[in-house]
């Protein structure tokens, strides 16, 4: 996944500049937080994100691709876990309190937030999630 409608961050800050321009704007966009690569374990640190990762990038190419998305990623599990003043925990219009979770952004304001691993696993699931909340 490439191009200027979606991005890839490991700073919360830019991340929130991101959030901010978008909600601006007022258009449909995702939010993706996930984990990043471990190279000791050889895959993400996450095993939920590991078991989402394919289904959700999927939809966003399949289905999202005319849209902007933005994938946060939380770069080591030191950098998320017990890390309870993180702003994407804090941040009111974000409120992430587990990872993996999608939330899909219209008109300024949070329309949905998928957090369910099993749900975001499901290719078909999370189409429903992309096309039916813009």
């Amino acid at each position: 996944m490439e191009g200027s409608n979606y991005k890839e961050t490991t700073n919360a800050e830019e991340f929130l500049e991101i959030f901010n321009e978008q909600k601006e704007k007022g258009e449909p966009w995702v939010a993706w937080f996930t984990s990043g690569h471990s190279e000791e374990l050889g895959k993400l640190w996450c095993p939920d994100c590991v078991k989402t990762e394919e289904s959700i990038k999927k939809g966003l190419e399949e289905h999202w691709a005319d849209k902007f998305a933005v994938k946060a990623i939380l770069a080591t599990r030191d950098d998320w876990k017990g890390q309870t003043e993180h702003p994407y925990r804090t941040h009111e219009s974000i409120q992430v309190d587990c990872i993996p979770t999608l939330i899909v952004y219209n008109g300024g304001e949070q329309k949905v937030k998928e957090k369910d691993e099993n749900v975001l696993a499901d290719e078909a699931k999370v189409q429903e999630i992309l096309t039916s909340h813009v």
